[in-house]
């Protein structure tokens, strides 16, 4: 039989409780930022020529529970994907609920937040069918907490084509999340 001490018991259930919590409540003030990871490719098998890329995630608060997101993923075939779009707190993750796409499935991408990153995931694959090239897509892609930078041009953000798109969406979803 295996017997702990009421100190373990204790300091093991505020363990528990502190990650049930987490996963409950995000704070969208927490993390709100630009997220950028930095890899490096080559254009030909002998790697004579190497090219810098990068992926980018910007997250601005829309509301205590809400937050634009914008995002731009490249992949070494040369190809790309970029979403933005108003994204809700649910549990662990921002939950972005977009259209239907060409072929008729709900895109759905999740930011799940962990300790350390931020990680997408697009159930079904539904969100990089119109959003994507050919061979880029966003399940797998995640971005480091530690990089996360303040964004300087709020603004510029804030009036750009894409957030006024991601609000107009967003007002017209049928169950949106009260505020």
């Amino acid at each position: 039989m295996c017997r702990s001490s009421p100190k373990v018991v204790l300091a093991l259930t505020a363990c528990l409780l502190s990650r049930v919590a987490w996963a409950q409540t995000i704070d969208v003030n927490s993390v709100a930022g630009v997220y950028k990871s930095v890899w490096h490719g080559c254009s030909d098998d002998e790697c004579k020529e190497r090219y810098r890329s990068e992926n980018i995630l910007e997250i601005v608060k829309h509301s205590r529970s809400s937050v634009y997101f914008r995002t731009e993923l490249t992949f070494a075939s040369g190809h790309a994907c970029h979403l933005w779009g108003i994204a809700d707190v649910e549990g662990d993750a921002l939950v972005y609920h977009g259209g239907a796409n060409s072929e008729h499935k709900q895109c759905v991408l999740r930011l799940h937040i962990s300790a350390d990153q931020i990680a997408l995931e697009d159930h079904d694959y539904a969100c990089q069918v119109d959003s994507c090239s050919a061979t880029g897509g966003y399940s797998g892609a995640s971005f480091e907490l530690t990089t996360r930078r303040t964004i300087r041009y709020t603004p510029r953000i804030l009036a750009s084509k894409e957030y006024a798109e991601a609000v107009a969406e967003y007002e017209r979803r049928p169950q949106r999340r009260a505020q």
